[in-house]
């Protein structure tokens, strides 16, 4: 597999720890997160307090707020609740290319 920048739409703890073990492996990573002060602390100090608590991250993870800045990757982990894929997923700019599903949670069907 080559080094190509994979992305990663979701923040959270299981998001968060995805995200660090690509980078692990040498990619550079782009990690998407709803809240703009994760973001900020992603970027700024390699942490995620308030999801992955004491545990550094490597500087190859990226943080962004908008779903747009992974649309040009050729992967994207999904790793929202399984009750908020639908919304993020509508909102995201066409684009990226393949998409891993890595949810939790439970999605009732509607209609």
């Amino acid at each position: 597999m080559s080094n190509q920048t994979l992305g990663v739409i979701g923040g959270g703890a299981w998001g968060t720890a995805l995200a660090q073990m690509l980078a692990s492996d040498g990619r550079d990573v782009r990690l998407w997160a709803f809240e703009a002060p994760v973001v900020e602390e992603i970027n700024a100090q390699h942490r995620n307090t308030p999801y992955l608590a004491g545990m550094d991250l490597d500087p190859s993870i990226r943080a962004t707020t908008e779903l747009a800045d992974l649309a040009d990757l050729p992967m994207l982990l999904v790793v929202t609740p399984a009750q908020h894929m639908r919304r993020v997923l509508a909102s995201l700019p066409e684009g990226p290319g393949d998409l891993v599903l890595c949810c939790k949670g439970i999605e009732e069907a509607s209609g």
